[in-house]
């Protein structure tokens, strides 16, 4: 157990990010002092002021570099913390130099929280083994003694050990390790240019070589969608995606030697390198593989498609060849069902794309505008799903039909916008974009296209029957307030910005009754109010309420009270004073 709270420093230029992992870690451990620094400078004066155990630095930082802090702290007499690297994957080349430097381990952006715990836990353990140590041992922290001069000695012989230490690979069982390793393979997969340290290490660590094949297995959920972590979150991902590993390495064991790296980046995906043994059947493998894979994807209520580039006869210089095949087809493999298996290899899964001119046409999108915008949701459905099947049939590469489908919904969006809120507009703009671009295949960009054109169409009713709602009770309001006025359908309409006729539908709608109607009974409960509570004579009442004709007031009046006014106001206005009425 470590006794005493421990210090722990977070370097980072981005404010977000750095207080975001300086809450996490606090979240994690409350006990924790957490200091923050904004640039590698800051964080070496930190370090020095206030001894933190631990630090997490970003790699690339103004004023000096998390590489630059790493050296400058690796040139501390003593205190020197223990450093983790926080970065993006595409910073992996800093990230190789970083480890060598002496950092203990590397996370990627964004951290997450199963992960900080795990190196949290680890840091803790090798610090309680070191003041585990004897006081002898200890000697050194004392400066000017013998002990201390003999301490400084063995101290100076164990940095060099752990500096030739730190220039070998990570130990296996380290994230760090696994992630070098993953995009070591990766960069070798995917462009074959290795340095001659990179090229070393790799042959070390797989020194696959012969013919062979590079093997992309792409997973989504049941449906065909992205897989969501279920009740198990973030660990059921990580198992799901173990578990996929190790089942396709096994599968291919007795056929090939195989390696296999999972980008974090990349979730949904597992890149196979396979060099096959001699004398086996490489269709036999791959349907070995498929088979193996399929029977677990259906314990975990998964589908798992491939892509298989080209068998290269060196796999250690052209892998990078049976990749680019792999990519293309997976290309293809966007537009075919879930759970299919494309072959480059084979002429009918290696049909290119063809030269495809500007997706959507004006055409598709004006017309899917127009019946959005009438909320017409049987119309706009049925252009929707004409306009994503011309583009399905076209072919084009998976970003740009996506962009396509993209510009068909926020089309929709432009004519609405006076109709929806700008919050509302906002919200759903990045909706369409976000579950779009998410969308691991073309029958998921169309279901979340087919949803999204739904909720845009349900939001413009909702948005329009309250924004008819508040017209028509400002309506009301307005006529009630211009009873003396001479008040007709066309003017009020035309006050309102309305066709009369559909001004008229529309008001009759709301206010149960004809315009007419509404506005004679309206006049009516006017005057009942001032012969109750005022002595205008009723000719001076008429006209407060927008009759010029007495007689026709009289006339109207007795219709609706079956009394003239004078009448109503003798046998009602003594009982109206003592509140009867």
């Amino acid at each position: 157990m470590l006794a005493e709270p421990i210090g722990v420093l977070v370097a980072d230029d981005e404010p977000r990010q750095r207080r975001g992992l300086a809450a996490l870690i606090r979240s994690l451990r409350p006990a924790y002092r957490v200091y923050e620094a904004r640039n590698g400078k800051e964080a070496l004066k930190l370090v020095r002021e206030s001894a933190p155990e631990f630090v997490f630095t970003d790699i690339q930082m103004p004023l000096a570099s998390g590489l630059e802090f790493l050296e400058a702290v690796g040139r501390l007499p003593q205190g020197r913390p223990k450093v983790v690297l926080v970065s993006v994957y595409s910073e992996f080349s800093y990230a190789q130099q970083a480890l060598r430097l002496g950092a203990k381990d590397y996370l990627l952006k964004p951290v997450r929280p199963e992960q900080l715990a795990d190196v949290l836990e680890k840091l803790e353990e090798q610090l309680v083994r070191e003041r585990e140590r004897s006081p002898a041992e200890q000697k050194w922290r004392v400066p000017g003694t013998a002990a201390g001069r003999e301490a400084v000695q063995g101290s100076a012989e164990d940095a060099r050990h752990e500096a030739d230490h730190a220039r070998r690979p990570a130990a296996p069982d380290t994230v760090a390790s696994r992630l070098y390793a993953e995009h070591l393979l990766h960069k070798w997969m995917a462009s074959g240019e290795l340095t001659a340290g990179e090229r070393e290490e790799w042959e070390s660590r797989f020194g696959l070589a012969g013919p062979g094949r590079v093997i992309l297995l792409e997973t989504s959920g049941p449906g065909g969608g992205t897989p969501e972590p279920s009740d198990g979150g973030f660990v059921r991902e990580e198992e799901w995606r173990g578990m996929l590993r190790q089942t396709a390495l096994r599968a291919l064991a007795s056929y090939a030697d195989a390696a296999a790296s999972a980008p974090d980046h990349e979730p949904g995906r597992l890149y196979i390198a396979a060099a096959w043994k001699t004398g086996c059947s490489p269709a036999e493998a791959l349907g070995r593989l498929r088979d193996a894979v399929q029977r677990l994807a259906r314990v975990y209520g998964r589908t798992v498609g491939a892509a298989i580039g080209r068998e290269v006869p060196r796999i250690e210089r052209d892998a990078h060849e049976s990749y680019r095949n792999a990519i293309e087809a997976l290309d293809r493999l966007f537009y075919a069902r879930p759970g299919t298996w494309l072959d480059a290899g084979v002429p009918g899964d290696a049909k290119q794309h063809a030269d495809v001119g500007p997706l959507p046409s004006a055409r598709d999108i004006d017309a899917l505008e127009e019946a959005a915008a009438s909320c017409d949701e049987a119309k706009a459905a049925g252009l929707l799903a004409e306009a994503l099947d011309r583009i399905a049939r076209s072919g084009p590469p998976p970003m740009r039909a996506k962009l396509a489908a993209m510009q068909l919904l926020l089309g929709c969006m432009q004519r609405t916008e006076f109709v929806l809120d700008e919050a509302d507009s906002r919200e759903l703009s990045e909706r369409i974009e976000r579950q779009i671009l998410a969308s691991p295949s073309w029958a998921d960009v169309k279901a979340a296209a087919e949803r999204l054109l739904c909720d845009l169409i349900c939001r413009l009713k909702v948005s329009r029957q309250s924004r008819i709602e508040l017209i028509m009770r400002k309506c009301r309001e307005y006529i009630d307030a211009h009873l003396h006025e001479n008040l007709g359908l066309e003017a009020v309409a035309q006050r309102f910005y309305y066709n009369p006729s559909y001004f008229s539908i529309l008001f009759k709608q709301h206010a149960g009754m004809p315009f007419s109607e509404y506005l004679a009974q309206a006049r009516m409960r006017k005057a009942r109010e001032l012969l109750l509570n005022t002595n205008l004579r009723v000719a001076e009442i008429a006209c407060r309420v927008g009759y010029k004709d007495t007689k026709y007031f009289n006339k109207v009046f007795r219709k609706m009270f079956l009394c003239s006014p004078d009448e109503f106001r003798r046998m009602f206005a003594a009982r109206h004073e003592a509140g009867g009425i």
